[in-house]
Parts: structure tokens; sequence; C-alpha cells
């Protein structure tokens, strides 16, 4: 049993009556004298207990604090990538929902955002309105289970239609874009459009992952384990990598001249004032997004025969055809059908 020196904690709202912080941890003290730990953060899961001795109620903590808390418990442990998206969501969230009481948020305010979501420029973003809803989701599910919920406002709140990409950029097109990229982006892209793979598992490519047997790669949205063996132009691309001038020499294949590897932010922009120059000069005539290298890659190894689904890292070939986006066309018989033609009449 703590010691009953416990110290209160130094806050603008003060703890609740009979709530101490000893030692890192947070104790009520019940009418009795006995002491119940109640946690190490005091608003989530100290809150929540001391309401279930005190009133019984829900968490009195806002929008923001449950966003915050899932932050820094559970999106460290998704992937990489899904970790930052959450991080960029959550900033969109918390300007409209983060002043909100935890259960104060109605399916019809989540209704709202995905209707009136629009990006910086003003344009409707209901893409990014669907993930940062299903962020939401995710926040007042975990919540619930830790009983810092009652209820999850986005259960049957329907999200926006989204329309599935059919952009599949010929190699035409991507060796355009190449032609006005900087050596270390067009170089980039190549290596995209032979290996198939995701613009953020490419640039944590370590030289130790060049094998004699070819490429490992360890997918960081899925997790997938793949080995890409080499062919002669994976390999020319690699060298022509591996050949850049560094005056540092880093451990990644793809790295600035200070050897370190470019943040997917930076590579971004540099990918993105390509495109903008390749539209400039008539090289393209419309633009394509660097994943789309990944939808043409295994589009391309589709129609040789290959194992798409492999170079994809797909567990099933569902998720596979929805990045074939051929544009072969289909070849077919007329219907058998016999039309009785009236003769023209002469004049």
């Amino acid at each position: 049993m703590p010691a009953m020196t416990g110290t209160r904690k130094s806050n603008p709202q003060g703890l609740p009556k009979r709530v101490y912080l000893s030692r890192g941890w947070y104790f009520y003290v019940d009418m009795n004298g006995k002491w119940h730990k109640l946690g190490k953060t005091w608003n989530f899961e100290a809150k929540a207990k001391w309401n279930e001795f005190s009133s019984g109620g829900t968490i009195k903590g806002s929008v923001g604090d449950l966003i915050d808390e899932y932050l820094r418990l559970v999106s460290p442990t998704k992937a990489p990538r899904t970790c930052l998206d959450h991080v960029d969501q959550a900033v969109w969230l918390k300007k409209v929902f983060g002043h909100m009481p935890a259960d104060g948020v109605k399916p019809s305010h989540v209704a709202r955002y995905l209707d009136t979501r629009c990006s910086k420029d003003g344009k409707p973003a209901p893409v990014r309105a669907n993930r940062e809803a299903a962020l939401l989701s995710s926040v007042y599910s975990w919540a619930m289970r830790r009983g810092l919920a009652e209820v999850n406002p986005c259960y049957g709140v329907r999200r926006n239609v989204e329309k599935a990409r059919t952009r599949c950029p010929s190699q035409e097109e991507i060796e355009a874009v190449n032609s006005v990229a900087p050596l270390a982006v067009a170089l980039t892209v190549e290596l995209a459009y032979y290996t198939g793979q995701r613009r953020a598992d490419l640039l944590k490519l370590r030289l130790a992952d060049l094998t004699e047997a070819g490429i490992q790669i360890t997918q960081g949205k899925t997790g997938a384990k793949l080995l890409i063996r080499w062919s002669p132009g994976l390999r020319d691309c690699v060298n022509a990598i591996k050949a850049l001038e560094r005056p540092v020499r880093g451990l990644f294949l793809i790295c600035n001249r200070r050897g370190q590897p470019y943040t997917d932010s930076g590579f971004k922009a540099m990918w993105g004032k390509a495109m903008d120059k390749a539209l400039k000069e008539g090289l393209i005539q419309e633009r394509f997004h660097f994943h789309d290298i990944r939808a043409a890659a295994i589009t391309a190894a589709d129609e040789a025969n290959m194992d798409a689904q492999g170079l994809a890292g797909h567990k099933s070939r569902s998720m596979t055809e929805a990045y074939i986006r051929s544009h072969k066309t289909t070849q077919t018989d007329p219907a058998p059908v016999s039309i009785s033609r009236r003769e023209k009449q002469s004049s």
C-alpha cells in the first residue's frame, strides 16, 4: 500500500477528491482508506477507472485526447507508413472534433465531415475524408474496448463513393518524365518499373538487401517478404544507382549526397517537379502518380504471363486484379443474328 504522502498532480483542472499521484501511478482512496491503483496516464486509463469507482460515468476527456492516446499506444504497432498516415489524418480530425467531449460526437457530425471535408485549396477531398473517418472509427473502437467510450459514432455512417484508379502509364510516358527528372529520381522510377514495388519500400532498401540471388524486399504495408531475381535490366539499373556520385557512402541504395535516405516527402517533391515539367513541355498529356508505376509493372507482368501476384506481394489474386489495368482490346464475334435490309429506293 503506498504511503499517504503521495503528492497531487499539478495541472490546470486539478485532480478529483481522493485521487493521488504516487511514484508515477494514480491512486483512488476509497472511504475506507483503501488505495486502488488507477494507472499511469490520467486522461485515459486512470480517469476511466476512477469513473468506475465514483460515478460510473463515461470518460470526460475530449476527442483530441482520445486521438492522441491512440497515436501514442496503437499507431506505433502498425506499419510505418500507416503510422505516418495516422499522424496526418489526426491533424484534420482534431481541427473539427478535437475540442468535443468524447461522448459528444454523433453520427450526424461524422456524416457532415464526410460531406464537407475539403483540401487546403478548397477542393472536395472525399477519399481523404473516408480515410480520416476510418481512423476516427478505429479510435472509438479501441476506446470502447478500454471503457473510454460507450458508442462508436462512425457506425452506420456510409462512406463516400470511391472510384478505383485506372491510370496505367505507358512505358513511353514513364520515359518521358524520366527525361526531365533528376538522375536519382529517374533511376528510382526505373527501379519501380522493374520491381513493381511501392516508393516507401524502395527508399528504405539497404545495400545489404542486394544479394547474389536478387533483391530482398520486406513490404512495409503488408509485411510480405519477396526476393526479386536479377534480370539484365534490373541489375544494370541497380548498378547505375550505386554509381551515383556520393561523397559520403551510406547504408542505403537510394540516398542523397550525404549518404542519407531520402524522406518520402522530399522524394515526392522532386517527383512532382519532374511531373510538372513534363506536362509543361508537352511530353505527356495527363498526370500520373508514382504509385501508378506499380500498376503499370504488375499489369506488364500479367500480360507476359508472369507471376503478377508474386511481384505485387499480394495475399490473394483479387488484390492483384485491382492493379491490373490492361488496355488490351477484347476481341469477340458479332451476335448470331440476321437482319433483313430494305432495298434502297431509287430517286
